[in-house]
């Protein structure tokens, strides 16, 4: 009977033990997978702000749908075509290369007359925030774009492009007299084309931005 009695005094500590070590188990258990349920959550909240800091650079990087003329403000590249409704001014430039500082110097130094295309109308926004970036560019006045020289009654003008390198463009006598002879009382409407420049060099006087003029 003694001997029952140690041993049943024995067995409860034991057991009881055995209770609290499982009981300690299950709650690290249900701790641990709280903790879980409650990291993974900002997680997956990091992971959406990094797609939205993503897409907000996506969606700033200069480019709007369902225009003809793309603009990338970052990079400073604009291609496309475009129409746009305006007049021609010309004004006098001095026929110098851009590094011929003696020509500069020079007390008399030729000049040549170059027609700056003034707008008084085009639809396209990324045109005109590509025209405000060029702002202080030597082919850009005001709202106007440079369209190149005229002389012996035809624009002619020079366009660097990734596609067809440095070309030289000469317009008819007619489309010239057109373009020359339009005012702000009496605009022409012009569909101009410039292709992708992904680089920078120098330009020579009668340079223009613009790669194709026509008239629609």
């Amino acid at each position: 009977m003694n001997d029952e009695r140690k041993k049943g005094s024995r067995f409860k500590p034991i057991h009881f033990s055995f209770i609290v070590l499982v009981s300690f188990l299950i709650f690290l258990g249900i701790y641990y997978n709280r903790d879980n349920s409650v990291d993974n959550p900002e997680n997956d909240n990091n992971i959406n702000d990094n797609q939205n800091d993503n897409e907000g650079d996506n969606n700033d990087d200069g480019l709007e749908a369902n225009t003809e003329f793309f603009f990338n403000s970052r990079e400073s590249i604009a291609y496309g075509t475009v129409q746009i409704e305006g007049y021609a001014t010309i004004q006098e430039v001095i026929d110098c290369s851009y590094d011929d500082s003696e020509c500069f110097e020079n007390d008399n130094p030729p000049k040549l007359d170059y027609l700056i295309f003034n707008i008084l109308k085009v639809d396209d926004e990324n045109f005109k925030r590509w025209i405000e970036s060029m702002s202080g560019n030597s082919f850009v006045s005001g709202d106007g774009i440079g369209l190149g020289c005229v002389s012996d009654g035809k624009l002619y003008y020079y366009n660097n492009s990734d596609e067809k390198g440095t070309q030289s463009i000469t317009l008819t006598q007619a489309d010239t007299a057109k373009i020359v002879n339009s005012t702000r009382n009496n605009p022409i409407t012009l569909e101009l084309e410039r292709l992708k420049l992904s680089f920078g060099s120098g330009a020579p006087v009668c340079y223009s931005h613009i790669t194709m003029i026509k008239i629609p």
